[in-house]
C-alpha cells in the first residue's frame, strides 16, 4: 500500500492539470494546487475562469419572439425546448 501512495504522490506532483470523471459522467478538469503529505488540494474551476474572453459574432437570422418564448422569458431553438 505504501508503494502505491508513493507512485500516486509522484504522479500528482508531476501533473498540474488532469481530468477526472464528474458524478454525471462528464469530464471534469482539475488542477492540483498543493500536495502536503497525504492531502491533495485541487481546484475544479474551469481553466479560463477569470479570463476576459472576446468573441466576434455574426447575426445570421432575426425573428420576432413567439408568445411561448415571451411567456418563458427565453428563446426556443428549433421545434421547441427541453424544459
Amino acid at each position: 500500500m505504501k508503494r502505491r501512495m508513493l507512485v500516486l504522490r509522484r504522479f500528482i506532483n508531476a501533473a498540474t492539470f488532469s481530468r477526472a470523471k464528474a458524478p454525471d459522467g462528464s469530464a471534469q478538469h482539475i488542477m492540483v494546487t498543493k500536495v502536503e503529505g497525504d492531502n491533495v488540494m485541487i481546484d475544479i474551476n474551469h481553466p479560463l475562469v477569470g479570463v476576459a474572453l472576446n468573441f466576434d459574432a455574426k447575426i445570421e437570422n432575426l425573428r420576432d419572439a413567439t408568445k411561448e418564448e415571451l411567456e418563458h422569458g427565453h428563446s426556443h431553438e428549433g421545434d421547441g425546448h427541453s424544459h
